[in-house]
């Protein structure tokens, strides 16, 4: 067996690498170093007995590398060394068989040493409080370094923050980012709400997602070929139809959405040039070409169009679609004329129509101004749309877009800028030229892209400030450089290798405050004053929002990795720990949400002030929708609704310091972590009574706005409404517990969970029209006022209503 060893080893012509297999758990690794446990054997407390065989294992590249050349000349004498290889891997194999059994057979040895660490572990804790220490805090270092390269499962507790962004976009959005970024706040301790809902609810998510592909697949007809694109046959006649329609919804959007949507990105005079080109009245043609024309009874006709001109068609529609979508909240005003064009999915014609014209070939402005109004109807706006897609889908769309400003050279200065209405090489061809303030307007709204994407998915920042620094220079009442090159700041210390440091997180803080501090003495705002003005500080407010909502999940996430990483210099944690380590980490996941949802209340403080509107709900929903997630959104609502309906107030800095209000909380909270003994769940009593009442009465109003408002209610799937109540519930267990000094534990949650997995079920239903969800809601909550203070009654009340058995039953039928 040795020389036939030998003589392979010799004929090969490439270094084969070992194959280690680990006499634990049989699991085969490639290693190059034999003295580390496999990651299974650390996580299962074996590592002190984890030892490998070995074997010469040839790579299948090297035996099977000529079946694929049926042609190469050489075949027969492969065919005999493949023979050869097959055999002698057969051969080692069989040798190395009996290692591999016996090490089953001591397994039961292991188990015996496992269970009698988890009796000992008492005493070990004890000694880890009275001091005892034993060095071995630098292996645990290199353990947990080694565990990040090896396995793409979180470690116990070192869970830097750009793990959440890395590589979102080449997985499946469902399975990455469920509700936002309050999912991944709520689950930086690794086994946090977001794994429940991917466990419990995989179903559900996987049938959702089988329907909307089947169904609507929207986004998919901008990146790939799979989905033909149609355009109706007679589509010059039904534009020609629906010209009034048409012209009084453009008239809507510069009046009303314009200025608040886009702050007068899309040039008046580029339209209506398009509409001349595009709509032709009889008395203005030549009756000798009527052979191409289509003429209807309002006597416009519609000329037969050139693939270019259909980009500028796509343009109109879109902004014919927002402008439906706003007016449907904005019951000011009602359109005369309705618009048909044989199509229930504007944004499906607007995809087809670019897709005919092959946009990306198209470098002009009028592609770019025509991506960036279907970014908004398409991504956001559409009944069919899975709202979890918008990131990953909306990054390809982005990248276009800035691929082609680039193209056209915007991104150079020059004195004139054109754009061709027409195809430049037709002999016919309006030539406009557009104002500088137009390139600026694109470039910023292209940058505030950019930090959005490389926030919530960790791309990088794909335009670079000093290349484009003059564009950053906002006029009017529009200027927020400062706003953006701090946001821009931000993004980068997320993206960071190891993540932010608390010193810099002080540092962006004070930055933030100074800037807080120039933006209130806008604050006060006369009822007198127009919409438009209006609408500028609730832009410079969101900017504000964004940043102090970035700082505030770093700074949960690098508190709770600092704390960490102190008990494990301090104490001396072992791997093998884990039931201990586990209560510790909740205890930090259960103070984090506390401090999540205390600065996330401290941050819609900013919105007050700030003249109510429906137009500005819908901004507001669109701008804060991917950064916050639906259930976080929401609370916006309650905030606005409140500050209509009360005696606004000033807002001052001195006395509700944002500093103080962050940091006095995480004092007591470090006080309190290390006095309490480290394997119970830490004790909420220090909060006040008023304080958790005030966030749970935040937190239910909430969950009745979302109810209750349109966007919500008419385009969410049932999924994620389910999951809204999942966290809604969830912080319930948590902090109405509180008022009777008992600690929140996962029985709270469990039970919780049970009406939860009725109300879903019974919604479920009622989607089928079975029972009226109305109804659903007025049995489970008849019995207490939704305004009382009464905490404990409401959730008694609805725990109460659940059977547990059920409960568990319909767990494992997942729903279906």
């Amino acid at each position: 067996m040795d020389s036939k060893l030998n003589e392979a080893i010799i004929s090969k012509k490439k270094r084969n690498r070992i194959t280690i297999v680990c006499t634990n758990c049989k699991k085969r690794k490639i290693k190059c170093d034999r003295k580390l446990p496999c990651i299974r054997c650390v996580q299962t407390g074996k590592s002190q007995t984890c030892s490998y065989t070995d074997f010469n294992l040839h790579s299948p590249q090297t035996i099977y590398q000529d079946l694929d050349s049926p042609n190469n000349d050489n075949n027969n004498d492969n065919n005999n060394d493949i023979d050869s290889n097959y055999k002698l891997f057969t051969a080692a194999l069989t040798d190395n068989l009996s290692i591999l059994t016996n090490s089953s057979h001591d397994q039961s040895n292991q188990l015996e040493e496992l269970k009698h660490q988890i009796i000992e572990l008492g005493s070990v804790m004890e000694n880890v409080q009275h001091g005892d220490k034993n060095n071995i805090a630098s292996q645990l270092l290199k353990l947990f370094k080694s565990k990040r390269k090896d396995s793409n499962k979180l470690a116990l507790y070192d869970v830097p923050l750009p793990y959440f962004n890395k590589s979102v976009i080449k997985t499946k959005p469902h399975e990455t980012r469920i509700n936002g970024p309050l999912m991944v706040a709520s689950s930086m301790g690794g086994d946090g709400i977001t794994n429940i809902t991917l466990r419990w609810f995989k179903s559900l998510f996987d049938k959702s997602l089988k329907e909307w592909t089947i169904n609507k697949p929207i986004l998919k007809g901008f990146t790939s070929s799979e989905y033909p694109f149609s355009i109706p046959e007679n589509f010059e006649y039904l534009l020609a139809q629906n010209h009034r329609a048409i012209s009084e919804r453009i008239k809507y959007f510069f009046a009303h959405i314009n200025n608040v949507l886009y702050s007068k990105l899309f040039p008046v005079e580029l339209i209506d040039l398009i509409m001349v080109r595009l709509f032709i009245f009889n008395d203005n043609i030549s009756r000798d070409k009527s052979s191409d024309e289509v003429e209807n009874e309002n006597n416009i006709k519609v000329l037969p169009q050139s693939k270019y001109m259909y980009i500028n068609i796509a343009l109109i529609l879109s902004i014919v679609h927002t402008a439906e979508i706003f007016q449907r909240h904005d019951k000011m005003i009602d359109f005369k004329y309705k618009i048909n064009l044989e199509t229930d999915n504007l944004s499906q014609l607007c995809i087809n129509l670019m897709a005919y014209a092959d946009y990306k070939n198209s470098p002009t402005l009028n592609t770019v101004l025509a991506l960036i109004s279907m970014s908004y109807s398409t991504q956001l706006f559409n009944d069919w749309y899975y709202p979890s897609f918008s990131n990953e889908n909306g990054y390809g769309l982005f990248q276009d877009c800035l691929n082609l400003v680039y193209t056209m050279g915007y991104h150079r200065p020059k004195e004139n800028y054109h754009v061709y209405i027409d195809n430049p090489n037709d002999e016919i061809c309006w030539d406009l030229h557009v104002q500088q303030i137009t390139i600026i307007n694109i470039w910023n709204y292209l940058q505030r892209q950019d930090i959005l994407f490389a926030s919530v998915l960790g791309t990088p920042l794909l335009i670079d400030y000093n290349y484009c620094e003059e564009y950053y220079e906002l006029t009017g009442e529009t200027n927020a450089k400062e706003c953006i090159l701090l946001l821009r700041e931000v993004v980068m210390s997320i993206n960071k290798k190891d993540g932010p440091t608390l010193k810099h997180l002080i540092y962006l803080h004070e930055k933030l405050i100074q800037l807080i501090g120039k933006t209130m003495s806008l604050n006060g705002l006369p009822e007198s004053m127009d919409f438009v003005r209006n609408i500028f500080q609730l832009q410079q407010k969101i900017f504000i929002l964004k940043i102090t909502y970035c700082l505030s999940l770093m700074l949960v996430t690098t508190l709770k990795l600092n704390r960490f990483k102190m008990y494990e210099t301090r104490f001396n944690i072992k791997i093998e720990d884990y039931k201990e380590f586990n209560s510790l980490r909740r205890k930090f996941s259960s103070v984090a949400y506390t401090i999540y949802m205390i600065l996330l209340k401290f941050s819609f403080d900013f919105f007050q002030n700030v003249k109510i509107d429906n137009r500005i709900k819908i901004v507001i929903n669109r701008q804060l929708l991917n950064w916050f997630g639906w259930f976080t959104v929401s609370f916006v609502d309650v905030v606005l609704y409140e500050a209509a309906h009360s005696e606004i107030g000033d807002y001052s800095l001195h006395n509700n310091d944002p500093l103080n209000l962050i940091y006095d909380p995480l004092n007591v909270v470090e006080e309190k972590l290390l006095k309490s003994p480290i394997n119970k769940v830490v004790d909420f009593s220090f909060w006040s009574a008023h304080k958790n009442k005030e966030i749970f009465s935040f937190l239910y109003k909430g969950y009745n706005i979302f109810t209750e408002n349109y966007i919500f209610k008419e385009s969410v799937p049932f999924q994620l409404q389910s999951r809204i109540f999942l966290v809604l519930i969830y912080f319930m267990s948590i902090v109405t517990r509180t008022d009777d000094s008992k600690n929140a534990n996962n029985n709270d949650f469990q039970d919780n969970m049970g009406i939860y997995a009725k109300l879903a079920r019974k919604d479920l239903e009622s989607k089928m029209g079975k029972i009226p969800i109305d109804k659903i809601m007025a049995q489970t909550t008849t019995s207490v006022d939704h305004s009382s203070d009464n905490l404990d009654e409401l959730l008694e009340s609805m725990i109460n209503d659940v059977d547990i058995n059920e409960f568990l039953n319909f767990m494992q039928n997942d729903f279906i």
